[in-house]
Formats: C-alpha cells, sequence, structure tokens
C-alpha cells in the first residue's frame, strides 16, 4: 500500500513523500488524455503509472490509434500486453493482479528493447523493434474491458533513460512509493493526482506543461485520498 514515508530509501537522507490524492476511474468511460504528447515516447524513454483494480479490468497507457500504442495490463488472464506500431506481446504476471491493491507497472524501452517491471521485479526483458511515432498523437490513460474501475496515481514519463532492475526496485520502495526524480531520473510528464473536486485537469507537475483532460469523470467524487 502506498504510504507518506520513504521506507527504505529513509538512509538516503531523502525527506519523506507521500501520493496524497489519487484519481478514481470508473467501470464504463472515464478516461483522461492530451493530444500530441506521444512524441515523449520516441526513442529510449521509461514510463508507467500506479495503480488499484476496483474489479476485473485492463489499465491502459495507449494511442488514440489502437493498433499503434498500447502498454497496460489484462484482466481476467493475470497477464499485461504490449503494442507498439506492429506485433503484440502477451505475458502472464504470474502472481496475479489482486483486487484492491496497489501495483506499481514501468514499461522502459530502447529502439530494439522492451523492459515490463512490477512492483520492481523485472518480469520482461526482451528484443522488440521499435520506430519512432513522431508527433501529434493523443495519449490517453484510461480503463479497457472488464467489469470494474481503477484508482491511478504517479503516471510520468522519463525521455532517454533505461532503467536497471535497481532503479525499478527504487521507485516502488517496499510499497512506499518514491520520487521519479530521485529513483529515476527528471521525468517530462508527472502526474501526481493531486488535485481536488470539482477540477476537470490532472496538472503535470514537471514543470513542462503536459496537463491531461479529465473525461466523463463525476468531479466531485473522483478526487479521492489513499
Amino acid at each position: 500500500m502506498i504510504g507518506s514515508s520513504y521506507g527504505n530509501l529513509a538512509s538516503s537522507g531523502v525527506s519523506a513523500f507521500s501520493f496524497g490524492n489519487a484519481l478514481q476511474f470508473d467501470a464504463t468511460n472515464d478516461f483522461i488524455n492530451r493530444t500530441s504528447s506521444l512524441d515523449l515516447l520516441n526513442g529510449t524513454c521509461t514510463f508507467g503509472f500506479w495503480f488499484k483494480r476496483l474489479g476485473v479490468c485492463n489499465q491502459t497507457i495507449k494511442s488514440n490509434d489502437v493498433s499503434s500504442f498500447y502498454a497496460g495490463t489484462q484482466g481476467s488472464s493475470n497477464g499485461y500486453r504490449f503494442r507498439w506500431t506492429g506485433a503484440e506481446l502477451n505475458f502472464t504476471y504470474s502472481p496475479g493482479w489482486g483486487i484492491g491493491n496497489w501495483y506499481c507497472i514501468i514499461f522502459s524501452k530502447t529502439t530494439s528493447n522492451i523492459k515490463i517491471f512490477v512492483n520492481g521485479s523485472e518480469e520482461v526483458n526482451q528484443a522488440y523493434a521499435m520506430s519512432d511515432f513522431g508527433t501529434g498523437r493523443e495519449l490517453r490513460l484510461t480503463r479497457t474491458f472488464g467489469s470494474g474501475g481503477f484508482v491511478a496515481d504517479q503516471f510520468f514519463i522519463v525521455p532517454s533513460v533505461e532503467i536497471t532492475s535497481t532503479e525499478a526496485t527504487a521507485l516502488y520502495n517496499g510499497g512506499e512509493g518514491a520520487y521519479v526524480s530521485e529513483a529515476i531520473g527528471t521525468p517530462s510528464l508527472l502526474i501526481n493526482f493531486n488535485q481536488n473536486s470539482p477540477d476537470g485537469t490532472a496538472t503535470d507537475e514537471s514543470g513542462n506543461g503536459y496537463d491531461f483532460t479529465l473525461n466523463n469523470f463525476d468531479t466531485s467524487t473522483c478526487w479521492i485520498a489513499h
């Protein structure tokens, strides 16, 4: 469970950290999006988010063209899926996705390889060819398929960085969470979902202005505390 301390990073001298609020997605049509931001995923980069399932569903980062980019979990199969302008990679997450538990999922890619980490553990490290998308594509965080909603926190993109298992473990921090900038590198997009009702924007805290728009949410109830 995400908490308010650095846990096993406390000895590093880093100050206490808390994710604050989170954003709850319903079981039907909630999504956040921004246009013209997928260029942040070109080349080598690392991206991911924290999520907590409220039912059996998929949590997904995707482009507006689903055949081009999709990275997320698979609900009923206890797996995850990654697709980049072509062949789809499907993997089984053998512990399974529990309902009501927080997970940190990280994707780290180059133009020729993809790594996937869950809760600090490297689950996938595989050759996979990826060309650049360029600019101008919509980027979404959403629920796809399944019967339940989910809660999301700390959605980030760190360009030009392929992380190690040590860095992924540091970000997970025993379930307590850590600053992306301290564990991985400076993010170009960082949404900690610390807004409050009735805000309709998920604010980018990187300073680069990549705010995301809430779509179809009940903004009086969707911002929740941990």
